[in-house]
């Protein structure tokens, strides 16, 4: 195989003679060899070639980073690896566009576009897309103290974010997390921006195992949740346990 032949097969069809010169001054001026390996050859033309990418049109290059932005504008500016692929984004792309600063690599398999305005709760975003499995399916939502900040539950500040792990979970946590190991179901819980939030009554009740939660921290909260209607009375005299049942027969409700 020749030389001009081991370029046309890495290249694939849109290849042209122009950009072959140019690849033929690229490794002559580096002076590497040219073997038959295609793999090789193709990791030389990428390292060139991109963003007039050997694998995709130029076309398909901007609708695939427009897909992509979209995705993140709608997510504070993040995006998983899962995501990015669904658009035509490969581990390949990503790394290229982290290079040219376009992208920051946040986490395990989540990345930042530079170009969207950062959200006010940014923090809360990058945790949630950070908590995911393989599948890009939720494993953590938020809970317990920042729930409470989050549904206006008494005016109690979370310093550090709580979240609720299914038991399973084996990923990293980001740092400044309080991390909770429980089991919830679709009941337990509401969407929120890029994830999900315990609802009020689930977080009332998680409040009230909390030690860190005064039990004067507590009334208050549950007189939040009343006044907003956020949980209804009944529901919560039936369902409260432990300490809130103990805030409820003390003559909150």
């Amino acid at each position: 195989m020749t030389v001009e032949a081991a370029f046309g097969t890495a290249g694939g069809a849109g290849w042209n003679s122009e950009r072959f010169c140019h690849v033929l001054m690229f490794v002559a001026k580096n002076t590497l060899q040219i073997t038959r390996n295609s793999r090789k050859c193709t990791k030389i033309l990428y390292i060139y070639a991109y963003p007039r990418s050997i694998t995709m049109s130029d076309r398909s290059v901007r609708e695939s980073w427009k897909k992509l932005y979209t995705i993140a504008n709608r997510q504070g500016g993040y995006i998983t690896a899962k995501q990015a692929a669904s658009v035509g984004y490969d581990r390949q792309h990503l790394n290229y566009h982290r290079r040219s600063g376009n992208i920051e690599h946040v986490a395990w398999g989540l990345y930042r576009v530079n170009q969207v305005p950062i959200d006010e709760e940014d923090d809360f975003i990058r945790v949630l897309l950070s908590l995911r499995n393989r599948k890009d399916q939720p494993q953590g939502v938020l809970s317990h103290r920042t729930a409470m900040s989050l549904h206006g539950l008494s005016d109690l500040f979370a310093d550090q974010i709580h979240v609720t792990l299914l038991s399973g979970f084996r990923g990293k946590v980001p740092e400044g997390c309080i991390v909770h190991r429980d089991q919830w179901t679709p009941s337990d819980t509401e969407p929120w921006k890029v994830g999900f939030v315990t609802t009020p009554l689930r977080t009332l009740l998680d409040a009230g195992e909390d030690p860190a939660v005064s039990t004067e921290q507590l009334e208050v909260a549950v007189r939040d949740a009343l006044d907003q209607g956020l949980v209804g009375k009944r529901r919560l005299a039936k369902t409260a346990r432990g300490r809130l049942r103990e805030v409820l027969e003390a003559g909150v409700l």
